[in-house]
């Protein structure tokens, strides 16, 4: 018998709530290729996480990373707003915005995806990383 890796569901990735089920916190940990096709991130940024973005003081990394968990911990979203990074080639503004899309998803539970503005943008030389969430997942 195959041990069971979640205590939570069990290893049925539902959780059992009042008036239903909810999809269960570990099927969020493993993100799989169709979530990363329907966040659309690119292949070369999915192992880019908000933990193992390394700040640099040259940047004001820290300022942006305090600025971005508490966008994370409020409702902010809900009214509209978002975060819009703008620098330079190479500072992390895209290593930013698929871990704050991984955060929304792992957190609350919402599904985000680059807009193709954002992509379009940063290939374009105006370096601006656009998010957008888009649906409960």
């Amino acid at each position: 018998m195959e041990e069971v890796k979640c205590s939570i569901c069990e290893d049925t990735g539902w959780v059992k709530e009042k008036h239903g089920v909810k999809k269960c916190l570990c099927r969020y940990s493993e993100i799989t290729e169709d979530i990363f096709n329907r966040m659309r991130i690119p292949k070369r940024y999915r192992d880019k996480e908000l933990s193992n973005f390394v700040p640099e003081k040259k940047y004001g990394h820290n300022l942006i990373l305090t600025r971005i968990e508490d966008y994370i911990n409020s409702d902010d979203f809900l009214e509209g707003k978002g975060i819009f990074l703008v620098g330079s080639p190479g500072v992390g503004k895209t290593h930013l915005a698929v871990g704050v899309l991984k955060e929304f998803l792992r957190e609350k539970e919402l599904l985000g995806c680059f807009t193709i503005q954002g992509l379009y943008f940063l290939t374009s030389g105006l370096l601006l990383t656009a998010l957008h969430l888009q649906e409960r997942f």
